[in-house]
């Protein structure tokens, strides 16, 4: 057990390495929904959210062995992001989420195809992104775990984030949420 927490690197790093991809044609609602996130986003949510999402890896790892509990813990705060800045672009349906806490840019094709990339830390791992009603939905995924962003738009016209980081070696899913505001 103490190994596979060590191994948490599908919730550590779920970003994946920029893979080239073919364009894909949008249809009028496809469009319309990439548009509503297109664009460039800043963090309104106040540190409390950084605040709340180490929260949330204490939650998870609260009922864990004691000896594994701080690497574990170390290891999720490792990987909770709170972005200052976020930009999405959309080119010939494909979509690139730009972070600014992520070195790598988020590259995929708006679809809902499945693709093959790398974590930052060279590990295989499957990613898509795709458009489910007024949502748009990441996952990178490895056999150690992953990570989902799921972006809506709220009625005041906010970003809002949920991120969920999973592993079959956590008790539970980390998610938390965070705020953006459109330039």
């Amino acid at each position: 057990m103490f190994i596979g927490v060590l191994a948490l690197v599908g919730c550590r790093k779920s970003e994946a390495a920029t893979v080239q991809h073919e364009p894909v044609p949008l249809d009028a609602a496809q469009r319309a929904a990439v548009d509503r996130f297109v664009g460039q986003w800043d963090h309104v949510g106040g540190s409390h959210e950084h605040s709340a999402a180490i929260e949330a890896t204490q939650r998870v790892t609260a009922d864990m062995n004691a000896l594994i509990r701080g690497v574990a813990q170390s290891r999720l705060e490792e990987a909770v992001h709170i972005d200052a800045t976020i930009s999405i672009a959309e080119d010939q349906g494909i979509l690139t989420i730009a972070r600014s806490e992520v070195p790598e840019p988020f590259t995929a094709p708006a679809n809902g195809r499945e693709f093959e990339t790398q974590t930052p830390e060279g590990d295989d791992a499957r990613a898509w992104l795709r458009l489910d009603g007024d949502a748009l939905i990441t996952r990178v995924e490895t056999d150690e775990g992953g990570g989902e962003r799921t972006h809506r738009i709220d009625a005041q016209g906010q970003l809002v984030i949920t991120v969920r980081m999973f592993s079959p070696r956590l008790p539970a899913d980390v998610v938390y949420e965070s705020h953006y505001t459109r330039r």
